[in-house]
């Protein structure tokens, strides 16, 4: 990259540090739909004058993000740059991305059944073929998303007709990502909430869990640190079995030999 070509990128992206600077967070999350997923795949250049710009972008949007989580982000948008050429060969943009599509579903309980259901196979799609950080960092968010998904009264009656299940079960045929599916969901299964603890009240899920093995039980609640409620994670168990009903029902898989399991 010549120095011209370098120097008006740069100068282009100090603009949009000052505008997102002076956008009130009312205004932020519109602001955003447009800016995030152009200037994260900056992060593939190769001068670093350029991607210490995007960073030092990134460090005020993720501020103002922790000062108001009630900022919209563009989940769609993000999850088709993280699929993206440019992210698939640099890991610091495909991390960026997760990061972000990660705090956008953190406002799950804003968003439609339908538009979860949109972005199922965006979240699992070639889970296999990613790292292994990435491919956690994915599995729980789909975790997260799934009783939203799964308890919901529009999914429920519309549970037997093919057209409306078809495109959330068609991934299943891909037998690598279907193992590590099931892998990751038969942990969630197997996890206990701790005794002591509120009904309503997070906490740690604490292990060693009886029948699973202890890499399971690290990826299933991020080495001890996942928070849930017991509410929660019962919740989380319905929308597991109700998710492999309906799996079953459609796709013909069958998981009688689930790994990751200690005997």
């Amino acid at each position: 990259m010549d120095q011209k070509t370098e120097a008006r990128s740069v100068e282009a992206l100090n603009s949009s540090l000052v505008r997102i600077a002076q956008t009130k967070d009312d205004k932020l999350g519109k602001l955003l739909e447009k800016a995030l997923p152009n200037l994260l795949p900056f992060l593939n250049s190769p001068s670093s004058r350029i991607k210490a710009t995007v960073m030092q972008i990134l460090s005020h949007v993720n501020s103002r993000l922790v000062a108001s989580p009630e900022i919209s982000l563009p989940v769609h948008k993000l999850l088709v740059v993280y699929h993206g050429k440019d992210a698939l060969k640099n890991p610091t943009l495909s991390t960026s991305c997760l990061f972000y599509i990660e705090k956008a579903f953190d406002q799950i309980d804003r968003m439609s059944t339908k538009r979860v259901n949109s972005l199922v196979q965006l979240i699992l799609i070639q889970l296999s073929k990613r790292r292994d950080s990435e491919r956690i960092t994915r599995l729980h968010i789909f975790l997260t998303i799934l009783p939203k998904l799964v308890l919901s009264q529009e999914f429920t009656q519309n549970l037997r007709t093919w057209e409306n299940c078809k495109r959330f079960t068609s991934f299943p045929r891909r037998k690598k990502m279907r193992r590590l599916l099931l892998q990751f969901l038969f942990g969630a299964m197997l996890l206990k909430y701790p005794i002591s603890v509120t009904q309503d009240k997070k906490a740690n899920i604490k292990g060693p869990v009886p029948g699973l093995s202890v890499g399971s039980w690290s990826e299933v609640t991020r080495s001890g640190r996942l928070l849930l409620s017991a509410n929660e994670l019962v919740d989380v168990k319905k929308a597991v079995m109700s998710f492999c009903r309906v799996w079953d029902f459609l796709a013909g898989s069958n998981y009688s030999n689930f790994p990751g399991r200690t005997m």
